[in-house]
């Protein structure tokens, strides 16, 4: 260890002030580390190496990891005010920050690693008896992606915003494959009377595309009525006059653990009008929520993946025919349906599918078919 290390531990060591530590011990590429990202929790003992190459035993507990300008960690224990300089070695990191975040990552053998990812992939690296590179050697290590994803779930849920990353581009593709798989029914129903899904929690309003200005309308020319919705606004479903929808089943699974956790199943689809009505073609995303309490696959039953919209006036038995009408398509086409897999928030998989009626005639045998990429 340099003297200016030893001299500056021993004098953080007999400050007070955390003002005065925060100017002597962080370096200004962790400047913008908040208190919340640049703290870290060790649950049982854990060995690190000192710059000199001597051995740094911590106790469980909770410290606050700053960065010197040497690379090196400086951890001080929150509950014994003391201070200790560790080694560290570069690395990388495949995840989409937007500021520093310290985490504390367990590895194979109970072996504890401290790690500070920066944004644009950067990082640095403490950990256990292997942590350290012998003099001269390329001092590289790597923490795996799916380690370093299950630190950050167990470390989000303690901390509110602002977090130093999004959680729906944090992982960024092509890592993002593999993370958790989505498996929508092939067999749609057929259109039927709208009611309130399983699992379903709220709706959005994405975007909303009326007739162009000028259309004709029930009065005439120029009186067509602009779009029903409002981009960004909330919508509800349930058994409203008019409304029909096409369901089916989702599958979604996660290489993570998922139970205890909040598993949400995004899927934005079309709602448009049917029938003798003005043009009206607006997509909707619904969330639909569940906490599971065990691992494995996950089933969100009767998600909606189309709704027509008749007019109010239109006599009951015409809704269904109607909109199986509007959403068939030429074979190989279809209405967009997207789907999103979020766990505790983050994105683990996403889907993209089109949705195809295949009314092609009214005695047609053939049932809706959903195909995905």
């Amino acid at each position: 260890m340099s003297r200016l290390a030893e001299l500056l531990i021993e004098l953080s060591n007999e400050l007070l002030s955390s003002g005065e530590k925060e100017r002597l011990c962080r370096c200004p590429s962790a400047s913008d580390f908040t208190e919340d990202a640049a703290t870290i929790s060790l649950p049982g003992p854990a060995s690190f190496s000192a710059p000199d190459g001597s051995s740094v035993k911590l106790g469980p507990g909770t410290y606050r990891v700053d960065v010197l300008a040497e690379g090196y960690f400086v951890l001080t224990s929150l509950s014994e005010r003391h201070h200790w300089v560790v080694a560290t070695s570069q690395t990388w990191h495949e995840l989409r920050l937007t500021s520093p975040l310290a985490l504390s990552i367990p590895t194979e053998g109970d072996e504890q690693n401290i790690m500070v990812l920066f944004p644009g992939g950067g990082a640095l690296l403490a950990g256990g008896s292997h942590a350290q590179a012998p003099p001269g050697a390329p001092a590289q290590r790597s923490i795996p992606t799916s380690l370093l994803l299950d630190a950050l779930l167990r470390w989000t849920p303690i901390h509110v915003r602002p977090l130093p990353f999004d959680k729906q581009t944090l992982i960024p593709l092509p890592y993002l494959i593999g993370w958790g798989t989505i498996e929508p029914g092939a067999s749609p129903t057929r259109f039927g009377p709208m009611v309130t899904p399983p699992h379903w929690v709220s709706a959005t309003v994405v975007s909303c595309a009326g007739a162009p200005a000028g259309s004709a309308g029930p009065g005439g020319p120029g009186t067509a009525p602009p779009c029903a919705f409002t981009p960004g606004e909330s919508v509800m479903r349930g058994p409203f006059a008019g409304y029909v929808t096409s369901v089916t089943p989702v599958t979604v699974t996660s290489t993570r653990h998922v139970a205890g956790r909040v598993v949400q199943l995004l899927v934005t689809s079309v709602v448009h009008n049917v029938g003798n009505t003005t043009m009206l073609y607006s997509p909707w995303r619904d969330v639909y929520q569940v906490v599971p309490t065990a691992n494995g696959p996950v089933v969100f039953p009767n998600v909606i993946v189309a709704t027509g919209r008749a007019a109010s006036n239109a006599p009951f038995s015409t809704w269904a025919p109607d909109a199986q009408a509007a959403f068939t398509t030429a074979a190989g086409t279809g209405a967009p349906v997207e789907f999103e897999l979020r766990v505790d928030g983050f994105t683990f998989a996403t889907r993209s599918c089109k949705f195809n009626a295949q009314f092609y005639y009214p005695q047609s045998p053939a049932d809706p078919t959903l195909f995905c990429q």
